[in-house]
């Protein structure tokens, strides 16, 4: 790692700074760090593991990546224009809550039905909330899959609640991946329940004493019934 350094020319300005050259090592960028050597060190540590990692074209470690995902948008601009991460993996480091704001947002400009529009919202939020999913890499398959089959159990929802709920963010991650927010599609292999079967209420035959005690009720009622038999007409 190169040295810190303060600015001659910022005397006000009490941050450390760092040089790092890029993926190509034709340039080298100034970087502001803190005025905390300890956290500018890291600073420079985890952009040198990034560039790094760009270099080799692989993706970069987890912590790292968990780092990103403390940096502001303009900083993970800043970084994506100096080739140290690439613009998807930029992306993925933002807050999904923005990612639904956003989504919702075109929707609405497309003049998208609102009350579709309203319930696919609240159905990622309900979700969002469930599982603790904060970033794109939170979502895996295995972790949206048990979210959902625990709020169907737990709700007691239909195959149709659970299938709306589904389609709802299966629509959320297809967009995203389209706008390049999202990589990979974690929804993809989880399926649809069917709707032909419903096991909250299983239909079965209308027991001869119960039928007796509908017929006992309704001739007890007070209430005036219309008897075919008795009708004269016009």
């Amino acid at each position: 790692m190169t040295a810190l350094f303060t600015r001659d020319d910022r005397p006000d300005d009490k941050r450390l700074y760092f040089y790092i050259r890029d993926i190509r090592n034709n340039r080298r960028y100034r970087v502001a760090g803190f005025e905390s050597m300890q956290a500018t060190k890291e600073k420079q540590r985890q952009l040198e593991r990034l560039r790094d990692c760009a270099r080799a074209g692989i993706v970069p470690p987890d912590d790292t990546l968990r780092w990103l995902e403390t940096q502001t948008s303009d900083e993970l601009q800043h970084y994506t224009k100096l080739g140290l991460i690439k613009p998807e993996i930029a992306a993925t480091r933002q807050p999904l809550r923005k990612f639904v704001d956003e989504w919702i947002d075109d929707k609405n400009a497309n003049n998208k039905d609102a009350h579709y529009v309203r319930q696919a919202r609240q159905h990622v939020l309900d979700f969002i909330v469930d599982s603790g999913c904060a970033y794109w890499s939170d979502l895996t398959p295995e972790r949206i899959r048990n979210v959902l089959d625990a709020r169907a159990e737990k709700n007691n929802s239909s195959p149709r609640t659970y299938n709306a709920r589904l389609v709802s963010l299966k629509t959320f991650v297809h967009w995203c991946n389209d706008t390049g927010r999202g990589v990979g599609n974690p929804t993809a292999r989880i399926k649809k329940r069917d709707e032909s079967i419903d096991r909250r209420r299983n239909r079965r035959p209308l027991p001869f004493e119960h039928l007796n005690r509908l017929v006992d009720a309704a001739m007890a009622s007070t209430e005036v019934v219309f008897n075919p038999a008795e009708y004269n007409g016009p």
